[in-house]
């Protein structure tokens, strides 16, 4: 459940249901009746636990819906990285409750929610665990013993007439039959666009040598005579990386002094049809991560060019790579209810030629590799077993976790 030694394990009761969580989490009722627990050791951001509920007679798919609707009115940059169905009784194929994951920027940190939701047929009652993404790395078992602790006060006929019922809100149809219980449909993830500033091989030469410039002790460098006045000068200028006088930015010495180091700690690469877009992460000073990439495939697609000496540049704090990474090469939510395959290396090539997409994420230490079929199901790649490379459904959230786990890797 947790590092270190065995935790003693407490209980809690609300109205509505009871809660036993490990003694690394501090209690507290909240003022609608609710539990929150929050997560002991100082940390910039706390995580917390929170069980609530609210009065509704709605199914439990309506439940989810209204979750991930309220997720994106909340934050437009949220992410759904996982759903997926929770809680299943011994004596029955449908489950009694959701698990939704999303993750979003929230001021200067990204947090990740991820929502247990059970529905009573009388009220919609919540398990809500937040925490960033490196928080959610070492934590992401302990909430989900905690969520499995839960015990609704409720009948469990009631639970699972709720987990059963469709409602007024749409429901997948194909994936619901082969489940055999209604799975709402799930939000689209809002297409990746790059906002960054796109550099040329020379601004970025500029930027690499202008740190050299630095005088020892100095947070700037200067880019050298023959640049200012430049088209170079005039694009880093544009981009916020150098100023007036020709001096590195904050940014700009932080963009100079990671590609300088040249320590790149991830490298993604997408494929589809005829196009390609490749991305590089590499350690900057200060926790943070700077970001080389293309334009993703679907961005080539509608017209974008690409040229290898022109590439997107961002500076970002190292816990928001995982989203942005996700975001980047296209990860959607989808219910995870599929036919497992297996295929050879050349029927890759063949469905990536035909226009089905293969996506590679690696690191000295690992790497992740996924098919998406055109119905949007990701299936990771195994290792070849004579000759054949067996693919297995690779639900959102088992992904984002493979990520979360190599980006812990690069930065430990």
């Amino acid at each position: 459940m947790m590092h270190g030694s065995t935790p003693t394990v407490l209980s809690a009761t609300a109205s509505f249901a009871e809660l036993r969580y490990p003694d690394s989490f501090a209690l507290s009722e909240t003022s609608t009746g609710g539990l929150l627990l929050t997560y002991r050791p100082a940390a910039a951001f706390s995580p917390t636990v929170e069980l609530l509920a609210t009065p509704n007679s709605s199914p439990l798919a309506e439940a989810t819906s209204g979750l991930l609707r309220a997720a994106s009115e909340r934050h437009p940059s949220a992410l759904v990285v996982g759903a997926d169905a929770w809680d299943y009784p011994v004596d029955s194929d449908a489950p009694r409750a959701h698990r939704l994951t999303v993750v979003a920027e929230e001021g200067a940190v990204d947090v990740v929610t991820v929502t247990y939701v059970w529905a009573t047929g009388q009220e919609h009652v919540f398990l809500v665990a937040r925490a960033t993404p490196s928080q959610l790395h070492e934590l992401a078992s302990t909430f989900d013993w905690i969520a499995a602790q839960v015990v609704l006060r409720a009948s469990t006929d009631g639970v699972l007439d709720a987990a059963r019922g469709q409602g007024a809100d749409a429901i997948e149809r194909a994936l619901s039959t082969r489940a055999g219980f209604p799975l709402p449909v799930l939000p689209s993830s809002a297409a990746f666009a790059s906002a960054a500033p796109r550099l040329t091989d020379d601004d970025r030469t500029a930027l690499i040598r202008g740190v050299g410039r630095a005088r020892i002790g100095a947070w700037h460098g200067i880019l050298s005579r023959a640049s200012r006045g430049t088209d170079v000068a005039d694009r880093l200028r544009a981009a916020g990386l150098v100023d007036d006088r020709g001096r590195l930015t904050a940014d700009g010495s932080v963009v100079g002094q990671a590609l300088f180091r040249a320590t790149q700690v991830l490298v993604a690469r997408v494929r589809r049809g005829d196009r390609a877009a490749v991305l590089g992460a590499y350690v900057a000073p200060g926790g943070r991560v700077v970001v080389v990439h293309d334009p993703t495939v679907a961005e080539q697609e509608t017209a974008v060019p690409v040229d290898e000496s022109h590439r997107f540049v961002a500076v970002m704090d190292a816990e928001k790579l995982p989203r942005f990474l996700c975001s980047w090469v296209g990860l959607t939510p989808f219910w995870p209810f599929g036919d497992d395959a297996s295929a050879t290396t050349v029927d890759i090539d063949r469905r990536v030629a035909e226009g089905e997409t293969d996506v590679l994420v690696q690191r000295p230490s690992g790497s992740i590799y996924d098919v998406v079929a055109t119905d949007g199901t990701w299936q990771r790649v195994g290792s070849p077993e004579d000759g054949i490379h067996p693919l297995r459904t690779d639900p959102p959230r088992a992904y984002f976790d493979s990520v979360l786990a190599l980006c812990a890797q690069a930065f430990a």
